[in-house]
């Protein structure tokens, strides 16, 4: 039996569903009363010539919106259109050369023209000999783009403005607290919905985007070193060089370096009034990138739980990424962080 991750978090069932129906079909391999039953879309190819279409489920004509007519005979490539990604047929030829389940998302086309995200299951069937004589496939579509982007920006707008009220909410009671490690804390906190807010503000809707980090990394800096030292006692550098990385990368690095910046005013410059401070973020030779900050003050071991808490997830981040995490005190604070090229990352 094949086991499938559940592709779709709303709904836990079509991954066991594809699964039961797979071991169906790889005991009868013309029997479809198993996949008739199920109400996810799926449908069966012959594995020889052009591999036609020998049995669709109601629940597949429902969301292309064919009728079986139109389906049996037919390569399930009709479905793509204008809007397909181009290398959509050569992921689904290295998946059938290679006789194992796969998975593909790419952009599908219904009857009506109207493009749908589709994320493709397909599994082999064999028969006694073990020659392949079947493939099964299931369809778990998203909703139209439109749906979705509209979704996702409502989400993404009701997400900051939840921040903004948690970081209003922090700050006014971390004021009202007597000077001390409790009213830091809170203000430490601060600083992550702060910073948080501030990478969210310009994250792309597509996490695998690739977009222009540094540059939203150095707002995260600024906003933090507002917080920290909003009449500028100290001098600090924000240095930056071009450095690419998808979205979801540049969310972990933003969390990485606000603990960063966290440290640095805690641990560094607070243990020399007016010490120059830098903060660095940039790629690196090897394609990978490298977040640091220096001070020119001989810095200390943390001090409060928060700073000490905030490295540990630090540390975390990188190792987690595959890369390395150093911090030293003593004639002159540091702390740099550097991980491997995104695309080395498995």
């Amino acid at each position: 039996m094949t086991l499938f991750p559940t592709p779709d978090p709303a709904s836990p069932q079509p991954a066991s569903l594809f699964a039961a129906a797979t071991a169906s079909l790889a005991l009868a391999p013309d029997d479809y009363g198993a996949i008739a039953r199920c109400d996810v879309p799926m449908c069966v190819a012959d594995a020889s010539g052009d591999m036609p279409i020998v049995f669709a489920n109601p629940a597949f004509l429902a969301l292309t919106g064919y009728d079986e007519r139109d389906v049996l005979g037919r390569n399930c490539r009709f479905l793509q259109g204008p809007s397909t990604e181009p290398d959509a047929a050569e992921k689904f030829r290295r998946g059938f050369a290679g006789g194992k389940p796969f998975q593909v998302t790419l952009l599908n086309h219904r009857s009506d023209g109207t493009p749908f995200c589709n994320e493709v299951f397909v599994s082999p069937i064999r028969d006694a000999t073990g020659a392949i004589v079947r493939f099964i496939g299931m369809q778990v579509s998203s909703r139209s783009l439109d749906a979705e982007a509209a979704s996702l920006g409502a989400l993404r707008h009701h997400f900051r403005n939840q921040l903004q009220t948690m970081t209003s909410f922090v700050s006014l009671l971390g004021q009202r607290m007597a000077p001390g490690e409790g009213r830091d804390a809170f203000e430490d906190v601060r600083v992550r919905f702060e910073s948080m807010a501030a990478a969210q503000s310009e994250a792309p809707a597509d996490a695998g985007e690739m977009v222009r980090a540094d540059i939203i990394l150095a707002r995260v800096v600024e906003r933090a070193l507002q917080i920290y030292d909003p009449n500028r006692r100290h001098t600090v550098r924000i240095e930056t060089s071009p450095l690419l990385a998808s979205g979801r990368r540049t969310t972990l690095l933003a969390q990485a370096l606000t603990e960063i910046v966290i440290d640095l005013a805690r641990n560094g410059m607070a243990t020399a009034d007016g010490a120059d401070a830098s903060v660095t973020v940039g790629a690196t030779p090897d394609g990978g990138c490298r977040l640091a900050a220096a001070c020119a003050a001989p810095g200390r071991e943390p001090a409060s739980g928060s700073t000490e808490l905030g490295l540990a997830i630090a540390q975390s981040l990188a190792r987690s990424a595959g890369g390395t995490f150093e911090r030293r005190v003593g004639a002159r604070y540091a702390i740099d962080i550097r991980l491997p090229a995104e695309n080395d990352l498995r």
